[in-house]
């Protein structure tokens, strides 16, 4: 009875065992998906169906794995652009023109939150000249194509560069928080703007 009792023994240890092989396992492959490595945040590439009801406000940036919901934003009372009020929806400024029309509209993102990590905007730094974005606003898609970007320092006094206006060709502008974190202030000391324009 004993011998067959420590069999059985071993045989729960030895399953107990596999059980935690199989988790680690799981984990590492979640962390194959975001990672840190010399160059900063790495993030996986998923595949992006551009497709949206006709309700819907939706971006989506193929290159970084991005289908994300549009919020729409206002200034803030000490006069800054708003952001979104979660880490995976984006936001256009209404200050700025509207998305596929005349002008610059432009889009914020958070790069990270403290409550859900990694922000939709965290693969902006990737973007090329020549990577694609599409918006899909109420049933109407439009087409921009990457051709920089730039980085401002946090509380820039060239917003208007940033912002543009709402006449001539359609641009738009994409905007998040890069540099390092200041504790103090709770804020990244810098802000990344990837400069898109719409083709027609």
């Amino acid at each position: 009875v004993r011998a067959h009792a420590r069999y059985w023994v071993r045989m729960a240890g030895e399953i107990v065992r596999k059980a935690l092989v199989i988790s680690a396992l799981g984990y590492l492959f979640i962390a194959a998906f975001v990672f840190w490595n010399e160059g900063g945040l790495t993030v996986q590439k998923k595949e992006v169906r551009i497709y949206a009801s006709p309700a819907e406000k939706r971006i989506f940036i193929p290159a970084i794995g991005v289908d994300a919901n549009i919020q729409v934003v206002h200034t803030t009372a000490s006069g800054a652009v708003g952001i979104p009020t979660n880490s995976s929806d984006v936001a256009w400024f209404n200050g700025s023109a509207p998305i596929g029309g005349a002008g610059t509209a432009l889009i914020v993102g958070h790069v990270d939150t403290y409550v859900f990590g990694p922000g939709v905007f965290r693969g902006l730094t990737g973007l090329i000249p020549g990577d694609d974005i599409y918006t899909s606003i109420e049933g109407r898609t439009a087409h921009f194509r990457v051709v920089g970007s730039k980085i401002y320092p946090e509380g820039t006094d060239r917003m208007a560069e940033v912002i543009g206006t709402k006449e001539g060709k359609g641009h738009l502008n994409l905007i998040t928080c890069v540099g390092e974190w200041n504790q103090t202030v709770k804020r990244y000391t810098e802000r990344l703007v990837v400069f898109a324009d719409l083709v027609e």
